[in-house]
């Protein structure tokens, strides 16, 4: 039997997410050995001898690219179905009958869960690949030593208003005319101070934008860097998933701050699942008494002492174990 790991050619601006690539680096510690790698959104085009590959992640720029060749043999976990297109690809039968031939669908979101179960897929909840990062401590040939470092990386990204632009002008004549593109929220604000001159932390600002013009190898290079920053560093912010799930995986403390789009039904949904098991950064004001909001391991900006963050909750721990011994038995 062949393995195959997903890469990712889709780009914005010229630019890849790495998180994809922390996503391929959680599913590469199972393999016995990668021969052939293979990019996401064209599993249709495979002709070589049957291959075994381990379907986690997003998914997917290209439904018509859907369902992926006969030669591949899937093992569908940590899934998570783009809302944008999940209506089109689930009215598809020939697609549902696929993910049916293959069911179990274990799914990162208790979203992408229940639309699967609306169309008869039996589905259910697998929690994110990522969280087993290092489950047998071989991630690192020499485990990095934890700093006084605090990283921040990609906060509130969606908020920024130039990628706004640049993603639709549309939005950005939006934001200015709302006065957006001119406003901070109060967790941009509070960020905004620690890299003040008077403030006496170590901090870093990462980005998961990776250059798009870069080699495979450089790519998994840069996110097993990333994953090393992580794991060594006294704190984390970031916006990003797959930033803020590697952490409770490396034990490094995570704050994930999400603004006030998380008072939005809509937007909660894709990270219902997700951000269950993280603490969470809000402002003073943020109204958390919503009903999907119950739960949530919710931080005010001052209730964090920096030199001594909180801890990451360890619901995730029974997740992880459920993935790593699912993924063992497939391979």
């Amino acid at each position: 039997m062949k393995y195959g790991l997903f890469t990712y050619k889709t780009s914005r601006f010229n630019k890849i997410n790495i998180g994809d690539y922390i996503q391929s680096i959680a599913a590469r510690q199972f393999l016995p050995q990668v021969d052939v790698l293979i990019e996401r959104d064209e599993l249709n085009l495979y002709k070589g001898d049957p291959l075994k590959i381990i379907m986690n992640g997003w998914f997917t720029h290209r439904p018509k690219n859907w369902p992926p060749s006969n030669s591949i043999v899937p093992l569908f976990v940590s899934f998570h179905l783009n809302k944008t297109v999940a209506e089109q690809m689930l009215n598809n039968k020939a697609i549902v009958s696929y993910f049916i031939a293959h069911q179990p669908i274990g799914c990162r979101d208790y979203d992408s869960m229940k639309r699967m179960k609306e169309v008869g897929i039996d589905a259910f909840y697998s929690g994110c690949l990522t969280t087993t990062l290092n489950y047998d401590g071989r991630l690192f040939a020499n485990p990095p030593e934890k700093s006084d470092k605090i990283l921040l990386v990609d906060v509130l990204f969606k908020d920024d208003a130039v990628l706004r632009a640049k993603r639709n002008k549309l939005l950005f004549v939006k934001d200015v005319l709302t006065g957006k593109f001119k406003k901070s929220s109060p967790v941009q604000e509070y960020l905004n101070t620690l890299g003040a001159e008077d403030n006496t932390h170590q901090i870093e600002h990462l980005t998961c934008y990776y250059d798009a013009k870069t080699s495979e190898s450089q790519r998994f290079a840069h996110a097993e860097n990333i994953l090393r920053k992580l794991a060594g560093a006294k704190l984390v912010i970031t916006s990003r998933i797959h930033i803020a799930l590697p952490c409770l995986a490396l034990g490094t403390p995570v704050l994930f701050a999400f603004g006030g789009k998380l008072s939005n039904l809509q937007e909660f949904r894709r990270l219902d699942g997700v951000i269950n098991h993280m603490n969470v950064l809000v402002d003073e004001e943020f109204d958390d008494t919503a009903p999907h909001l119950k739960g949530i391991n919710f931080y005010r900006i001052n209730e964090i002492d920096l030199d001594r963050p909180p801890k990451n909750p360890e619901t995730h721990l029974k997740i992880r174990e459920s993935l790593v011994e699912r993924c063992n038995m497939f391979i």
